[in-house]
């Protein structure tokens, strides 16, 4: 059986949100989904009962990741149209 490790913090849950973000489109109830399959595999790789404990952690990891990606995205979306009007030839 494969080690479990410690429970997620909130440190692992939010590199996971942002892992996940660099590679998929997500919504905030997505990235929840992700991040809860995370925590229930742990549970099932503990064999304990009481996922709770996690849950704290991983509705804030969700939170600070998605504020985050969504700074992130603005400021992308802000500096491409920075560039856009500099009329720059492609290629």
């Amino acid at each position: 059986m494969k080690n479990p490790g410690p429970p997620p913090t909130e440190a692992a849950l939010h590199d996971a949100a942002l892992a996940h973000l660099s590679r998929y489109a997500a919504t905030r109830a997505g990235l929840t989904r992700v991040l809860d399959r995370r925590c229930e595999r742990w549970v099932r790789l503990t064999g304990t009962e009481d996922a709770a404990a996690a849950r704290p952690a991983l509705r804030q990891a969700v939170n600070t990741a998605a504020a985050q990606f969504e700074l992130n995205t603005a400021t992308q979306v802000k500096a491409q149209e920075e560039l856009d009007k500099l009329n720059l030839p492609v290629g």
